[in-house]
Order: structure tokens, then C-alpha cells, then sequence
């Protein structure tokens, strides 16, 4: 059996001042994405401090289908 398991920021704003007895219901339905900080799925790293380990080859990959369809306006910054 692997490992599997989300790591959240008890601090993030959508769940740190959430009442313990509420908290199941508070974290499925009211966290936020920037409060999730690591995911690990099958002892696999797919997440660690906020970002998807694929994240720069994903990236890469979409600016380049961007550039073969001709939409070239799109820089980097403006799709982060």
C-alpha cells in the first residue's frame, strides 16, 4: 500500500478559524486552492508548497498550442 495524503495551510483564510467539530465539512466545501500544499497520491509528489510538479512542462506545452494556433498576444505572465 502507498502512501496518499493532502497537506493544507491550517492558516490559509478559507479554513483557519474553522471549528474543530466543523472542520470535515468547512475543509471539503470551503477550502480554497491556495490552501492545499502538498498532495502526495501513490507515494508520489504531485503537489509541494502550492505547486503541481507538472506545473513548467504544462505550462510550456500549452504556450506552445497557443503558438500553433496563432495566438501569440498570450505571454507568460498573463497566464499564470
Amino acid at each position: 500500500w502507498k502512501e496518499d495524503y493532502v497537506r493544507l495551510d491550517p492558516n490559509d483564510p478559507s479554513i483557519a478559524v474553522i471549528a474543530p467539530d466543523l472542520a470535515p465539512d468547512a475543509i471539503l466545501f470551503g477550502a480554497t486552492p491556495r490552501a492545499v500544499k502538498t498532495v502526495v497520491v501513490g507515494g508520489r509528489t504531485i503537489v509541494e508548497e502550492g505547486c503541481h510538479a507538472d506545473y513548467e512542462s504544462t505550462l510550456e506545452r500549452y504556450q506552445e498550442t497557443l503558438r500553433k494556433l496563432d495566438m501569440t498576444c498570450f505571454n507568460r505572465d498573463d497566464i499564470k
